[in-house]
């Protein structure tokens, strides 16, 4: 299952819909206080997270689904149109598995997050602590 959070709604549907055609159960808002409750009632595999949102930023909200139990072990990628070093760096230091910007190439982020998954899968297959 795969969680988007972006608060622009093409972004999220264009996402949506591509990662429904890759074989995801995907949930979708644009709302990151509704991110964080679909969350914690679904647990995804993958959540994709964009940075400027209003009220909630997605290093913010990236720190609560790391502190919160049911959800730290979600992996979290960035799709954000942030460019900079900073940026990328931040999104690592609150938790972040990956960083994509945007404008997207929606077949290269479908592949990484199912490598993600997939990779995510195998080490919980086998104890493998890291």
């Amino acid at each position: 299952m795969a969680l988007i959070i972006d608060d622009q709604q093409i972004n999220f549907k264009l996402l949506k819909r591509k990662f429904e055609r890759y074989g995801f159960d995907v949930v979708a808002t644009t709302d990151p206080s509704e991110g964080m409750k679909l969350a914690r009632k679904h647990i995804p595999d993958i959540i994709l997270l964009d940075v400027k949102m209003p009220k909630i930023d997605g290093f913010r909200l990236a720190r609560m689904i790391r502190e919160d139990e049911s959800t730290k072990d979600c992996l979290i990628m960035f799709v954000t149109a942030r460019l900079s070093k900073e940026a990328k760096l931040e999104a690592f230091r609150v938790g972040g598995n990956d960083y994509v910007t945007k404008s997207v190439d929606l077949d290269e982020v479908t592949a990484r997050a199912t490598a993600l998954c997939r990779t995510s899968k195998l080490i919980k297959s086998y104890n493998i602590m890291l």
